[in-house]
Order: C-alpha cells, then sequence, then structure tokens
C-alpha cells in the first residue's frame, strides 16, 4: 500500500516573543521546527507547559506568523495567500477545536456549529447546512439537544458542540488545543475515543495538543516539543511503548 500523500509541512519554522521582564529582548519558542502530516494521519504533540505546543498549533493553522520558516498547505505556502485567502483556507480547509470551546452562550447547539458557514459567499450550499449540521450533532448523541444553550449543557456536551463546529464544513485538517484539558476523566476518555473515530471515518489529519498520555496514546504518531524542537516519544499504552 503507497503512502498517503503528504498535506502539511513546516520547515524551519522559528518563533520569538518580547520578553514581559525587560531583562531580555526576545525569548525563543520554535527554534527550528520541522513537521510533515500526511493526509489522513493523526499527530499528537506532548510537552510542558510553555513550551510553545499552543503556538505552533496557531502557525499551522495560519492565526500567527512564524519569524522564519515556511509553512506549507498542500504544497503551497500560506505567506503567499492574501487575507482574502487566509479567511477562506481558515473557514474552509481546517477545523479547530480549543479547550474552552469558545461557543457563543446567546446561541443554541445548532446556532454555534451553523456559525462558520455565514462566511461563505457560495450561498448555494447553505440549503444543506442545517442538515449535515442535525446529522453531525446526531452523530456525537446530541440530537436531543439541538435547540439548547451552551449553559444547559454539561462540559462534555460542549466540547462535542465545538467539534461539530470543526467538522460543518468539512475540513481536511483538524487541529485541537487541549480539547480534553477542561473535562472530567470520563467525559476526557469520551471526546478522545469520538475524536479517533471521527476523524477515521471521514479521512481527516488531526494534530492535536495535549498534557493526557491517553489521548497522545491514540494517536498514530506522538511528538514532544521540549526546548523548542520537536523530537519523537512513545507514550504509555501506545503501540510499541
Amino acid at each position: 500500500m503507497s503512502a498517503a500523500p503528504e498535506l502539511l509541512r513546516l520547515e524551519g519554522v522559528v518563533k520569538s516573543f518580547s520578553s514581559t521582564t525587560g531583562e531580555r529582548g526576545e525569548l525563543p519558542v520554535l527554534e527550528g521546527i520541522d513537521l510533515a502530516v500526511a493526509r489522513n494521519e493523526t499527530v499528537a504533540i506532548v510537552g510542558p507547559s510553555g513550551s510553545g505546543k499552543s503556538t505552533m498549533l496557531n502557525i499551522i493553522g495560519s492565526l500567527e506568523l512564524p519569524d522564519r520558516g515556511r509553512v506549507l498547505f498542500e504544497e503551497r505556502e500560506l505567506s503567499s495567500l492574501n487575507e482574502q485567502e487566509l479567511a477562506e483556507f481558515r473557514n474552509r480547509r481546517v477545523g479547530f477545536v480549543f479547550q474552552h470551546h469558545h461557543l457563543l452562550a446567546h446561541c443554541s447547539a445548532l446556532e454555534n456549529v451553523l456559525l462558520p458557514t455565514l462566511a461563505q459567499s457560495d450561498r448555494g450550499r447553505s440549503s444543506g447546512h442545517e442538515e449535515r449540521a442535525r446529522d453531525l450533532l446526531e452523530r456525537v448523541g446530541l440530537g436531543g439537544r439541538l435547540a439548547h444553550r451552551p449553559s444547559e449543557l454539561s462540559g462534555g456536551e460542549r466540547q462535542r458542540v465545538a467539534v461539530v463546529r470543526a467538522l460543518i464544513n468539512e475540513p481536511d485538517l483538524l487541529l485541537a488545543d487541549e480539547p480534553t484539558g477542561s473535562l472530567d476523566r470520563a467525559a476526557a476518555a469520551e471526546l478522545g475515543e469520538l475524536l479517533a473515530q471521527i476523524t477515521d471515518e471521514r479521512a481527516l489529519a488531526m494534530v492535536v495538543v495535549t498534557h493526557s498520555m491517553a489521548l497522545a496514546a491514540s494517536m498514530q504518531r506522538r511528538l514532544e516539543l521540549l526546548d523548542g524542537r520537536l523530537e519523537s516519544v512513545e507514550v504509555p499504552g501506545s503501540p510499541g511503548a
């Protein structure tokens, strides 16, 4: 069987931030990151707090720019895209799941899921968006909670809504930043299983930043970000560990 084609590549990505203490000029966070992710591949990034995991995820999703280096998606360098093209890339090609779901409090679960579709200009597709949202919410066990607002949902349910929102535009890449970090153990395990099932069923690539060794173990590849660089790591419970 031939290897899956490459979807994403980082080449020599460097990122620093200004010191808040004034004692040093720049604090290096990422120091020459190289990473290739194939279509349908799942990758976990682990490492201590403050090591730059979320920064790297934001750079992959074009929410932040690297100081140096290149980010390529389907061999096209993201820095070559204009603002409108970048906005479309983030809306159509990438789905984001954050630790603190970022659902709108005044919107129902269904309305929150549909929010990413509002930015699309081809309204011809809009008739299918609500049906797709309902089907996805049913798929994650929330078919009876469509009209509930976030305050009426449990933490695990809110995070499942966030996952469905990330999937509504059928992205090629799912980026998840500590998706189980605010959940109890049972809800975290349930969400981890859901992410694994959905990425497999829908042939998505996924890069997940996590402190959870259980979630990391469910990914096909595990990497550790330490001192600004990525290294392969075996996680207890993962194949071959």
